[in-house]
């Protein structure tokens, strides 16, 4: 059974002390706690938007459990590795002396190079779960920017995994490009645009059998009110994942969550975060259904067949969505079984990309 994993405070009292923040265990029948440890001091002399940006995620090492927390996205990164036992197995430091990347908001754990050992993608940052040792850091001489999004796409003609990154700006790079399709040595496939603030994007299995596209969405800025965010300037741009040729679906996908609604192996697509509303879509942009809001997660969490959908309102109701006439295919069922799909259902992380966004 798994255990839930959480952040808190001994001192409710002072919310902001990051000194005195913890690492929980929970029983997750009941939600008592089992156990309480320190978590990881961050580095103190920090800007508030990064100081308190924690991450809990796990993984595998030949079939042991391992827990990671991390502290951190830009400049100051602090990452550990945590035994079953709950003793230390590893620590991983980046201050901005560090070359390379910065972190993400999505830190996908993933066996890259199908060596029974998990590794975890932090930023274009490869790092093995077992020992925590760098195995590569992408563009390592050429990009020491921040990326929004990390997406593992695997092969399936072939077993390689390869991974996509959609970069925010970064004046201070040399050879900056936005978008980017690394194999599983962390070397380039292709690259797409030189400028601009990508702010999201996904992998998604779109096309008509089924074949993978990548998206990035480009923004001129953020405007924040006490309505919320609103994105201006915004321009779509997809491609065929493996080749990078530039595909026109023929309607807009900004706002949308892959997710197999219906089990046969062929992406629908959410409108569930930013501005989106809630309108589901076919792979080829047809209307099919609304879930009257944000989601907070796209995959297969219930027992039902194809893929589901956690939303939440502003009247404070959380639903699950199910196709009830759903039937997982062949492909499908071959998804729901790879040790990737299977982890980052259960993995979270700080921003706006707490729900799987692929890694398909």
């Amino acid at each position: 059974m798994d255990e839930i994993w959480n952040v808190n405070t001994t001192d409710p009292g002072h919310p902001l002390d990051h000194r005195v923040f913890v690492l929980e265990k929970r029983d997750a029948k009941t939600g008592e706690v089992l156990g309480q440890w320190k978590w990881p001091e961050s580095y103190g002399s920090q800007e508030m938007s990064r100081l308190f940006r924690h991450f809990i995620m796990g993984g595998y090492v030949n079939g042991e459990p391992v827990l990671i927390t991390a502290n951190g996205t830009k400049n100051y990164e602090i990452i550990k590795c945590w035994n079953s036992d709950m003793t230390e197995r590893w620590v991983y430091k980046k201050t901005p002396d560090t070359p390379g990347c910065q972190g993400s908001h999505m830190s996908p754990i993933v066996d890259i190079n199908n060596d029974g050992i998990d590794e975890l993608l932090w930023g274009e940052r490869c790092i093995d779960l077992d020992k925590g040792e760098l195995l590569f850091c992408a563009d390592e001489k050429t990009w020491t920017g921040h990326s929004d999004i990390i997406e593992p796409i695997l092969n399936k003609e072939t077993g390689k995994w390869y991974f996509f990154t959609c970069r925010e700006s970064n004046n201070k790079a040399p050879d900056p490009p936005r978008l980017v399709l690394f194999d599983e040595n962390g070397d380039r496939v292709w690259s797409k645009l030189k400028e601009g603030h990508m702010d999201t994007g996904w992998a998604a299995r779109i096309g008509k059998n089924g074949e993978p596209v990548v998206l990035g969405v480009k923004i001129g800025q953020k405007n924040r009110s006490a309505e919320g965010e609103h994105r201006v300037d915004v321009e779509e741009f997809t491609f065929n994942a493996f080749t990078g040729e530039k595909i026109d679906l023929g309607f807009s996908v900004y706002t949308t969550i892959p997710v197999d609604l219906n089990g046969d192996g062929i992406h629908e697509l959410v409108k569930g975060y930013f501005e989106g509303d809630g309108t589901i879509l076919d792979n080829t942009g047809k209307v099919i259904g609304n879930i009257g809001g944000a989601s907070a997660i796209a995959s297969k969490f219930t027992g039902d067949d194809g893929e589901q959908l956690l939303s939440y309102s502003k009247d404070g109701i959380i639903r699950i969505w199910i196709d009830k006439n759903a039937h997982d295919n062949k492909i499908a069922k071959e998804r729901y079984s790879n040790p990737f799909y299977k982890l980052n259902q259960k993995q979270t992380g700080n921003g706006y990309n707490l729900f799987n966004l692929g890694g398909i």
